[in-house]
């Protein structure tokens, strides 16, 4: 992808502007986490502030800049829709709010599904507009539903808002979307660990934490190896679920369509085949559901 933003890179200063408070808070980055994808992630060192309660000084930044979408970057030669002011004024000019409210497992289409010849860059930008936004609502939507877990199996999230980045030589139509996450030292993916280092107690927390998803209403949708973080990378004790910018929330659906929904999503499933990838082979407290079409836990009785 394109060179990584001055204002993204290590000792640049931020300030983000938070929805629960007026003055925002002033961040300085560490290091962006590389590649980028739908949001840029940064590890920042936040200066103290009374409103955000965090286990530590550092912590995550998601930035939902549709301008560093990954799928305006098809090959390592060209871009497909690169992004342009222009066109991001046009599309930010005919949209009625600033930030319109998405409606959970509405995914943004292109605008070349069934036209495509649509090569409009005021069109394109509109869908990656629409798709960060689809992201960071799920995000924060998800993030409340799972209070509970935070600081267990599930990051703590610190807060939401947004970050200007428009400047004299690049100037921009829109103020992106900002997360507040916990940063999770020494943390590795499970798809970059030894499966022998992963404990039981923590692969039943992912399983435990997988199965209650459905139950508060949630499915993650994009759950493999590479949302999932151990830490300490040597000796894990604590295992996270992240990134849940593709996930939907539970509307109107009866128990039987939710159950179906579950069982076509299953998050339980998708940790075993994440596990299955790394050759961890011991699966014996998951149980395949055969009523239910799809695994679930096998809860210890006393």
């Amino acid at each position: 992808m394109n060179e990584i933003p001055e204002y993204y890179r290590p000792g640049s200063r931020l300030h983000i502007s938070l929805a629960s408070q007026s003055g925002g808070i002033n961040a300085t980055v560490v290091h962006p986490i590389t590649p980028f994808t739908t949001s840029q992630v940064l590890v920042c060192r936040i200066e103290h502030n009374p409103t955000i309660t965090s286990p530590s000084s550092l912590a995550v930044v998601k930035v939902y800049d549709p301008r560093f979408f990954k799928d305006r970057y098809p090959t390592d030669l060209s871009l497909q829709h690169p992004w342009s002011h222009e066109a991001e004024a046009a599309a930010a000019s005919s949209r009625q709010n600033q930030y319109p409210v998405v409606t959970s497992r509405e995914y943004p289409v292109s605008p070349d599904w069934g036209d495509p010849g649509n090569n409009s860059p005021a069109a394109w930008e509109e869908f990656y507009f629409q798709h960060a936004e689809y992201a960071f609502q799920a995000e924060v939507k998800a993030y409340d539903m799972l209070s509970d877990w935070q600081g267990r199996s599930i990051l703590y999230y610190l807060g939401a808002g947004t970050l200007p980045v428009s400047t004299l030589s690049s100037p921009r139509a829109i103020i992106p979307r900002v997360l507040l996450l916990e940063y999770l030292p020494d943390a590795v993916t499970l798809n970059d660990i030894d499966p022998q280092r992963i404990t039981r107690p923590v692969l039943r927390s992912l399983f435990e934490t997988a199965e209650a998803f459905a139950s508060l209403g949630i499915i993650h949708t994009d759950l493999h190896g590479g949302n999932i973080l151990l830490t300490p990378a040597e000796h894990p004790v604590r295992g996270c679920i992240i990134d849940f910018g593709c996930s939907f929330v539970r509307q109107e659906e009866s128990d039987e369509e939710w159950e179906f929904l579950v069982a076509q999503n299953s998050d339980v499933r998708a940790v075993q085949v994440s596990l299955k990838r790394v050759e961890y082979r011991d699966f014996s407290w998951v149980l395949e559901d055969e009523h239910r079409g799809h695994p679930r836990v096998r809860h210890e009785t006393k």
